[in-house]
């Protein structure tokens, strides 16, 4: 993440807004280990004639059901979760550059982490950076 001045932005430039979504991650046992975020783009910017088939569901909701149902049925039969890691590939970014703007709360955890940040948040408490 490059943090940027706002006046630093070319006028027309499109600002794409963020939220981070918090996960509380639990060991097989229950105890708590650790938290997970991502930080995703707000939709409401998308630009919706670009991108019409916005559904992409990971499993069918029925699909879930059958198997539990087998489960229940069939207790010889095991059923168990895999994480797939690196599901999410990251493909360089090729184009003209793509400008994030992160809410006060957002750019408050990301100033704990980075104290040099201070000099570019905006008046508005918001952090703006180019990815």
């Amino acid at each position: 993440m490059v943090p940027l001045r706002r006046h630093e932005i070319p006028v027309r430039a499109t600002i794409i807004k963020m939220h981070m979504f918090l996960v509380n991650k639990y060991l097989a046992n229950g105890d708590f280990n650790k938290v997970k975020a991502r930080l995703v783009a707000d939709g409401r910017d998308q630009d919706h004639e670009m991108y019409p088939d916005k559904p992409s569901p990971t499993v069918a909701i029925h699909t879930v059901f059958m198997v539990l149902g087998l489960a229940c049925q069939k207790r010889w039969r095991i059923v168990v979760k895999i994480d797939i890691k690196g599901a999410f590939v990251q493909t360089p970014m090729t184009g003209h550059q793509i400008f994030m703007k992160l809410d006060p709360k957002i750019t408050k955890y990301a100033r704990e982490m980075c104290p040099e940040f201070d000099d570019f948040i905006w008046r508005d408490g918001c952090l703006y950076t180019v990815l």
